[in-house]
């Protein structure tokens, strides 16, 4: 063991100086997005589905499912359709005085607002669910207490 002021390195058993931390379970969501009053069938095959969607391109990360007992619902709420707005670039002055000298007045721009369904007349709604995943000890940083109380 090799020891320094701030850290302590394990030589032997680990890769790159990081021990090996064995493997542990973590619980990550999966969406099924379908219309808002599914039946029940529909509502299996939409899980199985992404289940095995999430299953294939978790694998390639070293993920492995631990059980499809551990499959649960977590929540269902409207599916959020990502748009894009395109804000309007105010006028500079140089390009404004050409219409000023003509009597055109220039005022501030009043708020758009977007109109956005309310949840009951929503097309499609995601129904969340959660399952057990076991992989490799992902290790992140913990911040020290004086850092957390700055924040």
């Amino acid at each position: 063991m090799i020891a320094a002021p701030h850290f302590i390195v394990h030589a032997s058993g680990s890769l790159g100086g990081v021990p090996d931390l064995g493997k542990r379970a973590y619980r990550l969501r999966f969406a099924v997005t379908t219309w808002p009053h599914p039946t029940k069938d529909e509502l299996r095959r939409g899980v199985r589905n992404g289940l095995d969607m999430m299953q294939h391109m978790l694998e390639l990360q070293g993920f492995r499912l631990i059980s499809e007992a551990t499959v649960r619902f977590e929540e269902k709420r409207v599916t959020v359709e990502p748009f894009v707005i395109h804000p309007h670039r105010p006028l500079t002055a140089r390009e404004m005085l050409p219409s000023l000298l003509h009597g055109d007045k220039h005022r501030a721009p009043t708020s758009e607002t977007l109109a956005r369904p309310v949840p009951s007349e929503s097309e499609s709604w995601d129904y969340v669910f959660s399952a057990e995943w076991l992989h490799d000890t992902i290790v992140g940083d913990v911040p020290y207490v004086h850092e957390e109380a700055r924040r």
